[in-house]
């Protein structure tokens, strides 16, 4: 997001595969590419977003493999690459305390290094997208998402119809407003019979409308945005006859992850997490930028 950092990684050539980026950090860099040439892949035509022209388009009509890339790659373009990410990535460490209370970046950091290669992950709207892209480094794992109607309809649903058909063991996260949203869900739970793990990041409500401007106005972004909710995650979960165990504390994470991680069926993570150190943290992360960090 930190402009001279694009500037420093601008590209000479851009290839899309799909429809334009959802991610604010690449239309951020797009949008800077102004003379680039862009070539988009796609089964479908694409229209030209304002700040996200095509200069060509290419119609597929099944799967693209490319083996390799040949070409006189820039070496220091790719360094700088390379080294800004080393940064980030020590920036990273540096600002999520496994002491301080239980945040939702910590949570992610953590998950990154415990779950199975050879998994698939499904990740709510809202945060878990962008805290996946913010925290943590997951690789080998297939990523599915669903946006839904309007942004966190059927995660659940989603999530256990994948389960039930790709028969592969997975791992959901979902904050606490999108789980109770579509908490009927649960009653598939019976057609799951791989490890189905659903972590729930409860931190008392819809946090990401703190980034709005509405925020300053407390009583009405409390009530009519963040809507704060008390239910009982445990005895919902109970009623759905699904195994259930709430994380308070940074140490409880892993313990309870590994138990579940290798037992068939569905299995919920209630993680208690802090909503202002969890926006702390991710302030902290989205004002990494060059002129923060000490150049080599």
């Amino acid at each position: 997001k930190d402009s001279d950092y694009r500037e420093l990684l601008k590209p000479d050539l851009v290839i899309r595969a799909g429809a334009f980026p959802t991610s604010k950090g690449v239309q951020e860099l797009l949008a800077d590419c102004e003379g680039v040439h862009q070539i988009a892949f796609s089964d479908h035509n694409l229209p030209n977003y304002g700040n996200f022209p095509v200069d060509r388009t290419v119609h597929l009509k099944s799967s693209l493999a490319i083996p390799d890339v040949n070409g006189n790659a820039a070496p220091t373009w790719l360094k700088e690459w390379k080294k800004i990410s080393k940064k980030y990535s020590s920036f990273l460490i540096d600002n999520i305390n496994p002491s301080t209370p239980l945040t939702d970046g910590f949570i992610f950091k953590e998950a990154a290094d415990l779950i199975p290669k050879k998994s698939f992950l499904m990740l709510s709207n809202s945060f878990p997208i962008r805290d996946l892209a913010l925290f943590s480094d997951f690789s080998g794992q297939e990523i599915y998402v669903n946006r839904g109607a309007a942004g966190i309809d059927g995660i659940l649903s989603t999530t256990i119809g994948l389960s039930s058909v790709l028969k592969k063991t997975s791992v959901l996260f979902i904050g606490d407003i999108a789980f109770l949203h579509d908490i009927n869900a649960l009653l598939h739970a019976r057609n799951v019979t791989e490890p189905l793990v659903i972590i729930v990041l409860n931190n008392g409500g819809g946090t990401i409308f703190r980034m709005l401007p509405i925020y300053k106005m407390k009583e009405k972004h409390t009530q009519f945005f963040e809507t704060p909710q008390d239910f009982k995650i445990v005895s919902l979960c109970r009623g759905f006859n699904v195994g259930h165990t709430i994380v308070s504390k940074p140490e409880q994470f892993a313990p309870a992850f590994e138990n579940y991680i290798t037992k068939p069926g569905v299995h919920v993570i209630e993680c208690i997490t802090d909503a202002d150190d969890s926006m702390i943290e991710r302030h902290k992360l989205w004002n990494f930028s060059l002129s923060s960090q000490n150049e080599d």
